[in-house]
């Protein structure tokens, strides 16, 4: 299949069908619904979706701190498309846009079940072990290659 990584506008349509996915995956397993207070800085945030064909199926933001500071963030694939590759290619695309747009640190909150998935595209563990929306986090980061063949 073909997958494609794009930035979606803040309330558009592809925005509006990635809070749902967002909500379904990362909230309601924990019981959780997303609410206005969530997604109420998404204005100010880069959101990149990965789509099969039209329909979002991951995505993530990225929320700039700094001057060359950002935070990826609220990063899920669909549970029927995990496995493939998907959230490397995302993940992949989130540091080559956070690079072009002048953010050459990234840091995240890694779920503890996804501090591996992080580990392999070079994140390091900084601290200890925090809980976050009731389940286990670690601060994760990496300072991305000014000089990568990113483009």
């Amino acid at each position: 299949m073909n997958f494609t990584c794009k930035i979606i506008s803040y309330n558009s349509a592809d925005y509006l069908q990635w809070i749902a996915l967002r909500a379904q995956i990362l909230r309601l397993p924990l019981g959780m619904n997303l609410t206005d207070e969530d997604i109420k800085n998404d204005k100010n945030e880069i959101i990149i979706c990965i789509f099969d064909r039209k329909n979002p199926v991951g995505g993530l933001q990225l929320k700039p701190l700094g001057i060359n500071k950002v935070r990826l963030r609220q990063m899920a694939v669909s549970e029927n498309y995990r496995n493939q590759g998907l959230g490397k290619k995302l993940l992949n695309f989130a540091e080559k846009t956070a690079l072009k747009n002048g953010f050459f640190n990234i840091e995240l909150h890694a779920r503890k079940t996804a501090v591996e998935f992080y580990k392999k595209s070079g994140y390091q563990v900084s601290g200890q072990v925090f809980i976050e929306v009731g389940i286990p986090h670690l601060f994760m980061k990496k300072e991305l290659c000014r000089q990568a063949n990113y483009f």
